[in-house]
């Protein structure tokens, strides 16, 4: 039987990954205090997906290979970097919210041009409410990814 993984093995295989997706995170905000119009077609396109599959597919893959992790820590890594990368972006949003409050006019005009009946200080408050739920909603959603993918990594790189 295998010993225990403590957190220290798990963040050897996660903290290359967890820079990067944070690296992201923090370029989208530097991006956004630029130009909204300019993070809007960069940030908001597939671009973070694609990039958060193939994050999570190193990792899978450098889990399996480099650290000889299991399927079932591979998954756990993938989780643990997924909600620690969700929660940073999260707490960045909230930051930029309070740094950079044209920011909020930005994201409440592009949304008032896509809904131009709603009332605007209800979509304001809808924006914020959104940007507070991130730190909830972002790392189950990434953990879930995290794991999925690199869960599914190590399953390809057992089969090589």
């Amino acid at each position: 039987m295998e010993k225990k993984k403590a957190f220290s093995d798990y963040w050897k295989v996660i903290r290359i990954p967890f820079f990067v997706l944070f690296g992201w995170s923090f370029a989208a905000l530097v991006v956004e205090l630029i130009s909204f119009d300019t993070y809007v077609s960069i940030f908001g396109s597939w671009s973070g997906l694609i990039l958060s599959v193939a994050v999570f597919a190193f990792l899978g893959y450098t889990a399996v290979k480099d650290y000889g992790f299991g399927q079932k820590e591979t998954a756990k890594a993938g989780a643990l970097c997924g909600a620690f990368a969700g929660i940073a972006g999260a707490i960045l949003g909230i930051v930029a919210m309070f740094v950079a409050p044209q920011l909020m006019d930005y994201a409440l005009s592009a949304a008032m041009e896509r809904a131009p009946t709603v009332d605007p200080d209800m979509m304001a408050s809808m924006i914020k409410i959104q940007t507070y739920l991130g730190v909830i909603i972002a790392p189950i959603i990434n953990a879930g990814i995290g794991a999925l993918l690199a869960w599914i990594t190590s399953l390809v790189v057992k089969r090589e």
